[in-house]
């Protein structure tokens, strides 16, 4: 606990002797005979009864110091802490009420007026506008203007006057009395209610705002020059500060983002926004105060992004957060000071920021402040360095020199106070704080998946102000802050982590002592090391004795299927060999059959043709004659065509080629067989794309025979009533094509690739026997293969 109040002062006489006497910071602190307790100081000076503010301490026991110079005095209704503080702070207008309202000062607008004898310290107060004069030197407070209506802004003139607005103008006043220099006369009464701006600029126009309409003016030698839609976008817009530059240009902060000014024209050159597209992207809009620091750049004070580092060139360069320590991110004012710091009013005290180091201190009302909570445009300085700012209770003033030996030279500890875990057998938190202090390590086995952790921060000023943050390295990216003292954590990746933690006192300092704990998540066994290894050399012995067991058997399968193949190999080769041992014993055959035939079947042919020479056979004798000439010829061609099989398996087959006249030669052989096909109905054609007179050295009678063969199986297949074609070409190598097709019933496609095989007969069941030899077609291919051509069959 921790006091600036103002105690009655007691006579010491009344009663002196105690049972507790301290000296301690120039002060005897006393428990007297009639139970009171007192603050007796050194000098002689009246004692301070605290036992008046604090009736416990009339029951006081025990009384010692700690290492902050604060006083624990223990009594029978617990423990007071108290810290004696010399404040570096002036507060006016504080605790002053409103009539009717009761309300304390809420302070907007405020500028200083300096001479040689008197400073003065002008300041409105928002409830309906009152103007209030400070008289620095002797602290005197005076209304100078009474209660005129919504009245926020206040400026000052180069010539030390104030400006603000009256009733129904604005109004120029004299900084040191208040009177009025000089009034200005608006267009319209509502132009002086709600202004929040009043600024001269170097040129000597008087700018004014008005923040319902959005509408911004000036007064240029008397005469008003209204801006009404100056920002782009009509409405209400706040607008805070003018900030001049060496240029005719300013920047002003407004709650529609910043835009630059060109005070001769009043045109926009430039706006920064949410909006803004590129360089002219500024995520928050409602800026209150810029400041310029020497090297060019801007740090502007924002409502809700805290302070922001920025160029108009390259955006925000830092920015500083609730996360840096501030108390909030909505800051009201950027003052610096000559130490390199910068000072901030909030929304909960006064912060510095060290632009070095980047520490952050808050002061709070303990410290002496008029109030925690400061304003929008309620800021100020004088010549001297000193800064006022505006609270919802008065004025707070300070100098930044008074603050330069202060810094943190205690700084508290952060302790751990509680630590449980929960147990997955049990399924309850089970106490492990002692644990945790011997190892500072928590080990989370399979099955315990959550841990709560408490600790707390040795600094005892204003307690619920207090701000922790954590972070567990390779989990959270950022430190995650917050106001309780508990965390709780579940679910971590396996593995090890370190836990952080770390404190924030209400003054904004962070603690130099971080709580760093180690953190084990251990994988179940499963996903240890050892039986992923073991897995994997099972698996691997698995995939081994397999392949072994593959590759042998495919060895044996192989070694089976060569000894197969082996066998059927030489079966296929006697096979083969009892085939052309076969073949050769059939053409043997069929040619000595052939040579005993042939001379009967002359005997027989002679006496046949000689009959039919002679004219007195009766007509039925000469078709009877001539049926066996034609079978006779038959025959005898067909052992001419045995006879040449063996020529050709003998290779003593040649060719005995002669001139011919291909057309003619061709044409004269298929009319031999118009008769057969005019019996039977057929169609017979002979077509020659050829020269008439194209002739060409050719066997004639092979050619016969091809001929033949060709035609008597396209007759044998063909039905009465059905068509035959021969077709005599040249291909595209100057070779004779000689084509025979007819309308039969076709070959089957499994008989295709054997038809010129010797002695080939189909075996399919649906095609009755058709007799033959089955040497013709052969011979075809033979012959065509003699004269050094091919054949083939569609």
């Amino acid at each position: 606990m921790q006091s600036k109040q103002f105690f009655h002062t007691y006579d010491i006489q009344q009663g002196f002797l105690s049972d507790i006497l301290e000296k301690i910071q120039s002060y005897y602190w006393v428990s007297t005979e009639e139970h009171e307790f007192m603050l007796v100081p050194l000098d002689g000076g009246p004692a301070i009864l605290l036992s008046e503010q604090y009736p416990a301490l009339k029951y006081s026991s025990s009384i010692l110091t700690d290492q902050e110079g604060a006083v624990w005095i223990g009594t029978q209704f617990g423990v007071y802490r108290f810290k004696l503080k010399q404040s570096r702070f002036k507060v006016f207008l504080h605790d002053k009420k409103m009539p009717v309202t009761n309300e304390t000062f809420s302070i907007r607008g405020m500028a200083v007026v300096e001479d040689t004898a008197n400073s003065y310290l002008w300041a409105i107060v928002e409830q309906l506008g009152p103007l209030w004069r400070i008289d620095l030197s002797t602290g005197e407070e005076r209304e100078i203007l009474s209660k005129v209506g919504a009245r926020w802004g206040l400026g000052k003139t180069k010539q030390n006057e104030i400006l603000c607005a009256g009733l129904r103008e604005m109004l120029r006043l004299n900084g040191k009395t208040g009177e009025v220099v000089q009034e200005y006369s608006v267009e319209m009464p509502a132009d002086v209610v709600s202004v929040w701006l009043n600024v001269e600029d170097k040129y000597g126009k008087i700018w004014f705002d008005n923040y319902e309409t959005g509408k911004l003016s000036y007064f240029k030698d008397g005469r008003q020059t209204s801006l009404e839609n100056w920002t782009g976008n009509p409405g209400m817009i706040y607008t805070y500060q003018f900030l001049e530059d060496e240029t005719e240009n300013a920047w002003v902060a407004t709650s529609k983002g910043l835009f630059q000014l060109n005070l001769q024209s009043g045109k926009v050159i430039q706006r920064f926004w949410k909006d803004g597209t590129g360089k002219f992207y500024l995520p928050f809009d409602h800026v209150h105060h810029m400041v310029k620091a020497e090297d060019g750049t801007f740090w502007l004070a924002t409502s809700t992004g805290g302070l922001i580092h920025w160029t108009p060139e390259h955006g925000i360069i830092e920015r500083f957060t609730r996360a840096d320590g501030l108390p909030g991110n909505t800051i009201y004012a950027v003052y610096p000071d000559d130490h390199g710091n910068f000072w901030l009013p909030t929304d909960y005290g006064i912060t510095v920021l060290n632009r070095s180091t980047k520490k952050v201190r808050t002061y709070t009302i303990n410290d002496g402040l008029s109030n925690n909570e400061f304003n929008r445009i309620a800021h100020c300085c004088d010549e001297a360095g000193n800064f006022y700012f505006g609270t919802l209770n008065g004025v707070t003033a300070f100098h930044p020199d008074d603050f330069v030996a202060d810094t943190a030279a205690f700084q508290p500890r952060l302790v751990i106070t509680n630590f449980q875990q929960l147990d997955g057998a049990s399924n309850q938190l089970v106490d492990k704080l002692a644990d945790l202090l011997n190892s500072n390590t928590i080990i989370m086995r399979p099955g315990d998946n959550l841990f709560q952790l408490e600790f707390s921060l040795l600094a005892f000023e204003d307690i619920n102000f207090v701000q922790y943050g954590y972070r567990l390295e390779g989990v959270d990216k950022e430190w995650i802050y917050q106001k309780g003292n508990t965390i709780r954590i579940s679910k971590l990746p396996y593995g090890n982590h370190l836990l952080m933690i770390k404190g924030q006192t209400a003054e904004g300092m962070w603690s130099s002592h971080i709580l760093r704990i180690n953190v084990r998540v251990l994988k179940p066994f499963y996903l240890q090391v050892w039986f992923i290894l073991l897995t994997i050399a099972i698996v691997m012995a698995c995939i081994f004795y397999y392949y072994k067991q593959r590759e042998k058997t495919l060895k044996d399968r192989q070694a089976e299927l060569e000894r197969v193949v082996k066998e059927r190999t030489a079966t296929i080769e006697q096979q083969k060999e009892q085939l052309q041992s076969l073949d050769i014993a059939k053409t043997r055959f069929f040619a000595n059959v052939s040579h005993e035939l042939r001379t009967p079947l002359t005997l027989l042919l002679g006496p046949i043709n000689t009959l039919l020479k002679k004219k007195d056979a009766t007509p039925g004798q000469t078709r009877l004659l001539e049926i066996a000439q034609r079978s006779g010829g038959q025959l005898h061609r067909l052992i001419n065509e045995i006879l040449d099989l063996r020529k050709l398996e003998t290779g003593s087959m040649t060719l005995k080629t002669e001139p011919t006249a291909l057309s003619a030669f061709f044409r004269n052989y298929v009319a031999q067989f118009e008769s057969l096909a005019e019996r039977r109905q057929i169609d017979l054609n002979f077509h020659a794309n050829i020269q008439v007179d194209q002739a060409a050295e050719i066997d004639r009678e092979k050619c016969r025979q091809i001929l033949y063969n060709l035609l008597s199986n396209a007759f044998k297949f063909t039905p009465n009533g059905g068509k035959i074609s021969v077709d005599l070409n040249l291909n595209k190598e100057n070779q004779l094509a000689l084509t025979v097709s007819d309308s039969g019933s076709g070959i089957h496609p499994d008989d295709l690739p054997h038809v010129f095989n010797r002695f080939y007969q189909t075996n399919r069941p649906d095609k009755a026997a058709e007799g033959g030899t089955g040497i013709g077609l052969n011979i075809c291919a033979e012959y065509a293969r003699l004269f050094g051509g091919d054949i083939k069959v569609e």
